[in-house]
Formats: C-alpha cells, sequence, structure tokens
C-alpha cells in the first residue's frame, strides 16, 4: 500500500523510497510514543482528522481547567 502510493506520487526517487520503506519497521515502533498516529494517504482527510484531534484536545483542556 505505501509503496504504491510513494511511487504514485513520484516525488521521490526509486532509492529514496526504498530507504523510507526500509526505515518503516523502527518508524511504527516510535509511533508508541506517540498518543496519536495519522496515516497520511489523503491529504483532506489527513487534514480533517488532525484538525479533529485539535479541537478535541481543546476541549480536554478546557474541561480540565474548569
Amino acid at each position: 500500500e505505501l509503496r504504491k502510493r510513494l511511487y504514485k506520487r513520484k516525488s521521490n526517487t526509486k532509492d529514496e523510497i526504498e530507504k523510507r520503506l526500509t526505515r518503516l519497521p523502527q518508524e511504527y515502533k516510535k509511533s508508541e510514543e506517540f498518543d496519536y498516529v495519522v496515516i497520511n494517504d489523503e491529504l483532506d482527510k489527513t487534514v480533517e482528522k488532525i484538525e479533529e484531534l485539535i479541537q478535541e484536545n481543546q476541549k480536554a483542556i478546557q474541561n480540565v481547567s474548569n
């Protein structure tokens, strides 16, 4: 899936894509350190998801401080 998307973008060389795919297991392991993981497969959906997360966190902070 990721390989297809990266090649379809045509924004990286084959070597760059292969290096990124080689790092993938490390990146997945690192993701455990974060509260959220957002998959950037469609820009509009990704932006929408991040905006939702920001709004949810702002509401949670307001609830805690009240």
